[in-house]
């Protein structure tokens, strides 16, 4: 058989359909164990698991354009994503196992997300054109002590010799600083974007 290492959920998929069956004497022998039974895990619930992150980020979607429009729902989501997107590079290059059990934290790290760019979105709302600076002073400081009681919480999963609690820790900690990335650069990066041009313009008309 080929070498497989069983602790990421492709190698192990590819293992199981290679021992799941295997014929001696042209008589069919069924294998069974860890990795069998991990298999069928992970092909029975992996399909829900993805319709679950679907249906997690389309209702946010559909609260937000309700709450603050298109234009502005599309700016937050842009940089959710964004952040996460830089997180699964990290995952991948590290190569860091998603399994079943730790797929489950994704749709809370997008509620970590959401939480972090909607504190700083709204709060620059409240306070119009040119305030980010002011509103990453106030409302950032809070967002950051949020992010660390939260990473504080989940390090003791990060640490376990569990397989399982590991990767739900880190996961859980790769979701909090992806939070920070979309609060802290992306967004504000954005706005302050925005205001530039919108101070182009008035400058413009008034010339």
């Amino acid at each position: 058989f080929h070498k497989h290492n069983t602790n990421l959920a492709q190698e192990n998929l590819q293992f199981a359909n290679e021992v799941r069956e295997i014929m001696v004497d042209e008589n069919p022998h069924f294998s069974t164990g860890k990795s069998i039974l991990i298999a069928d895990f992970i092909e029975s619930t992996y399909p829900y698991l993805i319709t679950l992150l679907l249906w997690t980020l389309g209702s946010i979607s559909l609260l937000l354009i309700i709450e603050i429009g298109f234009k502005d729902c599309f700016t937050i989501i842009f940089s959710v994503l964004l952040a996460l997107g830089f997180i699964q590079v990290l995952i991948s290059q590290l190569e860091i196992p998603i399994t079943p059990l730790n797929f489950l934290i994704f749709p809370l790290i997008l509620g970590y997300c959401f939480d972090g760019v909607l504190h700083i979105h709204q709060r620059y709302r409240e306070e119009a054109t040119g305030s980010i600076p002011f509103v990453m002073r106030r409302t950032g400081a809070a967002i950051i002590a949020a992010s660390i009681t939260t990473a504080s919480g989940y390090l003791g999963f990060a640490i376990s010799d569990h397989p399982g609690l590991s990767g739900i820790g880190i996961l859980a900690l790769l979701g909090a600083s992806a939070s920070l990335i979309a609060s802290f650069i992306i967004l504000p990066a954005i706005i302050a974007w925005g205001d530039l041009k919108r101070l182009r313009s008035q400058l413009k008309l008034k010339g």
